[in-house]
C-alpha cells in the first residue's frame, strides 16, 4: 500500500496516510477517539484539532465501512500540507497546500488503524464515491489550483530492488520519467466511481475462456491503492469454480 507523511493544520501535526484509490474521503485519526491513549502507546500519531490555530469542528457526524472495519467521525476544516520533509522543513513553502479542506477526525474506529498502521486514509477517488457536499482531496487540489498538472501518480518497487536503493513513491503534479522505460500506455477510465478501466480478457493458466467476451457489459478492473489483494466480482467466482479454476 502506499503510505507517506501529512502534515495537518497550523503549526503542521504530522501523520502517516494511506492514499486509497479506492475510496474518495479522508479520515484523519484524532485524540478524540475513543481509544486515543492506548493508540498513542502503540505509537499512532494523533491530529489534535485544539492545538491548530486554524481548526474548525463542527457537530456533523458520519459513520462509514471499509474492506476491514468501519469509522465514525466529526466533519473538520483546517489546512493540509503534502511534500514535506518533516514538520521543521524549511521548504515548507514548497508543499502542497490545500487550504481550509473539510475531512472527517475519527471518533471511533474499528480494525482499522491497527490493520493497516497508518493515523489517516486519504480517498484519491472520484466525488461519486464521496459523502455528499465533501469535496475529494484531489479535486479540491485541482480547484485550489495547488498542482502544476492535475495528476498524480506512483511508483512501486519490490523488495530486492529496495536493496539497490531504489524507493517507492508517490508524487503530485507530474510523473516521474525516470521511474520508467518506453512509453506510458493510458488507459480512459470506463467508470468513474473508483479507477475503472476496460479488461479485456482474462487469462488462467495463460488460457482463455471468453469470459469477458460473453459477460454481459464485458470486464472492468479497477487500480485500488488501499487494498493488497486481487478480487473477483460474484459471476467471475462462479465461473472458476464452474471450470474448477479456483
Amino acid at each position: 500500500m502506499y503510505t507517506s507523511f501529512i502534515y495537518v493544520g497550523n503549526p503542521p501535526q504530522k501523520l502517516r496516510a494511506l492514499f486509497d484509490t479506492g475510496s474518495s474521503n479522508t479520515w484523519i485519526a484524532s485524540d478524540k477517539l475513543k481509544n486515543s491513549e492506548e493508540l498513542m502507546q502503540k505509537k499512532h500519531s494523533l491530529y489534535s484539532p485544539g492545538h491548530s490555530n486554524s481548526s474548525r469542528v463542527s457537530n456533523e457526524t458520519i459513520e462509514r465501512s471499509f474492506g476491514t472495519g468501519k469509522c465514525k467521525g466529526v466533519f473538520t476544516v483546517d489546512d493540509i500540507r503534502l511534500g514535506l520533509r518533516d514538520e521543521k522543513d524549511p521548504d515548507i513553502n514548497n508543499a502542497v497546500l490545500i487550504k481550509d479542506y473539510k475531512f472527517l477526525i475519527m471518533t471511533e474506529q474499528t480494525d482499522i488503524l491497527g490493520v493497516y498502521d497508518v493515523d489517516a486514509i486519504i480517498g484519491m477517488s472520484y466525488s461519486k464515491l464521496a459523502v455528499e457536499g465533501v469535496t475529494p482531496i484531489v479535486d479540491e487540489m485541482m480547484q485550489q489550483k495547488s498542482l502544476k498538472n492535475n495528476i498524480f501518480a506512483y511508483s512501486f518497487v519490490l523488495k530486492n530492488e529496495e536493496k539497490e536503493g531504489l524507493v517507492s513513491d508517490m508524487t503530485l503534479g507530474y510523473y516521474d520519467k525516470s521511474k520508467f522505460v518506453g512509453d506510458i500506455k493510458w488507459h480512459p477510465v470506463v467508470k468513474k466511481h473508483f479507477f475503472a478501466i476496460k479488461l479485456d480478457d482474462v487469462l488462467f493458466n495463460g488460457k482463455t475462456y471468453g469470459l469477458c467476451k460473453y459477460h454481459e457489459g464485458g470486464c472492468m478492473m479497477t487500480i485500488d491503492s488501499g487494498f493488497t489483494y486481487m478480487g473477483v466480482p460474484e459471476y467471475m467466482n462462479n465461473f472458476m469454480k464452474k471450470h474448477n479454476l479456483a
